[in-house]
């Protein structure tokens, strides 16, 4: 029983997460989610000429390097499609899934003055690492639109249908970018692969070819990358050319929800320890 005039004691306790997987606590500090990124976007651009422009200039520059590659030298034959077209579609799945991944692997360290200094779900650093590729994936996304017009490419009506396979491509990098943030913090030298698996990923990807070029009976194999079914399905929105099988899309949806699932358990499970690492 508290002595009368004795100071208050005030308990500090962790949230309860039995239940949502702690998302319910994540909500509570959505104005901190929205102001992480809102910050991560002005400090890219900060002191830059071109500002959001640079968020084109990367796929421009990797479509018109490609273009060249592919098309003059090795002869490669994409499809119907004008061939920059084309890379630039995959180009822009791509990137977004590769930038989530890369960014949020990194944002634990990269944030550790303030982790250190208040309490809040560490989790929001994490996803707000997401804001700037999701930011550059919708200007890349109207330079798409704008590239279908300029080379002649036919637009398809499922066109808008396209933002869903984009959106399924950001839940599987969330879901990546978590478990390797649990992975970087824990074991640091893991930081070094994650370019190198990224980069092998594009080309294990139809980011550069279709999936018709791949031999049928390899298809099955290289469909087990969910990101196949992805970067396919966003190509036949945009064009209505390519491969649409619901077999793929069954393995990008089932990969997508599997990953992000479980990132979201093992960081919660894992925080305090990962925290004590940094």
């Amino acid at each position: 029983m508290a002595q009368e005039g004795a100071p208050p004691v005030l308990i500090i306790r962790p949230a309860d997460r039995t239940a949502g997987l702690g998302l319910a606590e994540i909500w509570q500090y959505r104005h901190l989610f929205y102001w992480l990124t809102w910050r991560d976007i002005k400090v890219r651009y900060k002191r830059t000429m071109m500002g959001m422009l640079w968020a084109l200039f990367q796929p421009l520059a990797l479509a018109t390097v490609l273009t060249f590659a592919v098309g003059l030298i090795a002869r490669f034959p994409a499809s119907d499609v004008p061939l920059p077209v084309f890379l630039l579609a995959g180009i822009t799945v791509w990137s977004m899934f590769a930038a989530i991944v890369q960014l949020m692997s990194n944002s634990l360290q990269a944030n550790t003055a303030l982790i250190s200094k208040v309490y809040f779900p560490r989790m929001t650093v994490v996803l707000s690492s997401a804001g700037i590729p999701l930011m550059d994936f919708l200007v890349m996304y109207g330079l798409l639109l704008v590239a279908c017009v300029v080379f002649g490419a036919t637009i398809s009506p499922l066109f808008p249908l396209s933002i869903l396979f984009a959106l399924l491509g950001a839940m599987l990098g969330i879901g990546v970018g978590l478990w390797l943030a649990t992975l970087n913090t824990k074991y640091p030298d893991s930081r070094f692969l994650v370019p190198v698996i990224l980069q092998a990923g594009m080309f294990a990807s139809p980011v550069i070819y279709s999936l018709n070029l791949v031999p049928e009976a390899w298809q099955p194999i290289v469909a087990i990358n969910p990101m196949v079914g992805i970067i396919e399905g966003f190509r036949y929105c945009v064009f209505g050319q390519g491969m649409l099988d619901w077999r793929m899309g069954a393995v990008s949806v089932a990969a997508a929800v599997v990953v992000l699932v479980t990132g979201v358990w093992r960081f919660q499970r894992d925080e305090k320890e990962l925290i004590d690492a940094l």
